[in-house]
C-alpha cells in the first residue's frame, strides 16, 4: 500500500512539475496548445509507441548537416525553479542532453526533505540499470535538485520517453522549437 502512495505521488509530482512548465508559456502562444499537448503526452508516455527511432525519417533539409550543442534555460516563478538542459547534436540529431533541475519542495506543495525523497527515490529507482541514463538527485532543506544525463545513441526510447520529450523527437530543429515553445530560452 506505501509503494502504492509513493508511486502515486510520485506521477502526481511529475503531472505538477508538467503543468507549471505548460503554464509558464507567454499568452501569445495560444496556438502552441496542440503542441503541448503531444509533448505532455510523449513526456508521460501516454501515446504508445511501437516505432523504433529512425536514422533519417525525422531529419529536416536544414538540420541534416548541424553538429553541435545548445543551452536552454526556464525560470518558472523566480529563480527558485530553474530547469536547464544541454543539448548536443550530430547531423541534425540529439544525441545527448544534460539537465538540471531545481524543485523547490514549496512550489509542489511538498512539506519537507523527507516527503521529497519519498516521492522522487521512484523515479530514481526506475532509472537504476536503464542503459544510456546516468541520474542523481539532491536533497536540500528547502529543494531539491535533479540531474541526468542521457546518451541517446545508447538509450532505448520506450524507456526514457517519461523522463525526456527528446526521446521520440530526435531532430534538433523540432526540439529547439517546442522547447521556445514550451518557454525555454536559449543560451
Amino acid at each position: 500500500m506505501k509503494n502504492r502512495k509513493s508511486f502515486s505521488r510520485f506521477f502526481l509530482l511529475a503531472a505538477l512539475s508538467t503543468t507549471v512548465t505548460l503554464v509558464a508559456c507567454t499568452p501569445n502562444e495560444n496556438n502552441t496548445n496542440n503542441a503541448k499537448t503531444s509533448e505532455s503526452k510523449q513526456q508521460f508516455n501516454l501515446e504508445s509507441s511501437s516505432k523504433p527511432r529512425e536514422d533519417s525519417s525525422n531529419e529536416s533539409p536544414k538540420s541534416g548537416g548541424k553538429t553541435g550543442s545548445a543551452t536552454y534555460t526556464q525560470t518558472l516563478g523566480g529563480k527558485e525553479n530553474k530547469l536547464e538542459k544541454k543539448v548536443t547534436y550530430e547531423n541534425g540529431k540529439i544525441t545527448s542532453e544534460d539537465t538540471v533541475e531545481t524543485i523547490p519542495y514549496a512550489g509542489f506543495n511538498i512539506k519537507n526533505k523527507q516527503e521529497a525523497e519519498e516521492l522522487l527515490s521512484e523515479k530514481q529507482k526506475e532509472l537504476e540499470g536503464v542503459e544510456g541514463v546516468s541520474y542523481s538527485i539532491e536533497y536540500h532543506e528547502d529543494r531539491a535538485i535533479e540531474s541526468y544525463k542521457i546518451d541517446f545513441t545508447k538509450a532505448d526510447p520506450e524507456k526514457i520517453a517519461f523522463l525526456s520529450f527528446f526521446a521520440e523527437t530526435p531532430n534538433i530543429d523540432e526540439a529547439e522549437k517546442l522547447l521556445f515553445e514550451m518557454g525555454y530560452k536559449k543560451n
